[in-house]
């Protein structure tokens, strides 16, 4: 009887085990097709970064990215790269700003970080302005137009 017992407890533990790891599946993958769906309203899609500097440049290209924001795209850049930056959060603006990536750091040589979306300068905080589907950001390390 026993032994019954212990049988049973193993055969409960098993399936648990099992239903776990098939929730965790089916919660992580594309099984039921709800990552698709969910990124179609939430996700832009061919857009590409480039980080560049005096000395060295990277590019980055996502045909499908949940990572709409300007920031949100360059971390995942970066993240790929294995690069850090630092940010600093500007509350006049409501968002934060790119002050270093790598080793270079804003006001080095009166050089700051800039970005620009299809060519042209952004006027918005990184963390503000949203993507669309086939959009190219430049990040340069460059002089400031304004001093």
């Amino acid at each position: 009887m026993t032994q019954m017992k212990r049988r049973d407890v193993f055969f409960y533990l098993l399936l648990v085990t099992c239903l776990l790891a098939l929730t965790y599946y089916v919660s992580t993958s594309d099984v039921l097709g709800n990552q698709d769906k969910d990124c179609q309203k939430q996700c832009v899609h061919d857009v590409k970064v480039i980080v560049t500097t005096f000395n060295w440049s990277i590019e980055y290209t996502s045909k499908n990215t949940s990572n709409i924001t300007v920031a949100d795209l360059l971390f995942e850049c970066l993240s790929f790269w294995n690069i850090t930056a630092d940010t600093t959060y500007w509350s006049g603006y409501d968002s934060f700003f790119i002050v270093g990536i790598g080793n270079y750091s804003n006001g080095n040589d009166n050089r700051y970080w800039q970005y620009y979306v299809n060519d042209r300068y952004a006027d918005v905080g990184c963390s503000k302005y949203v993507l669309d589907d086939n959009t190219e950001v430049l990040w340069v390390f460059e002089k400031s137009k304004w001093s």
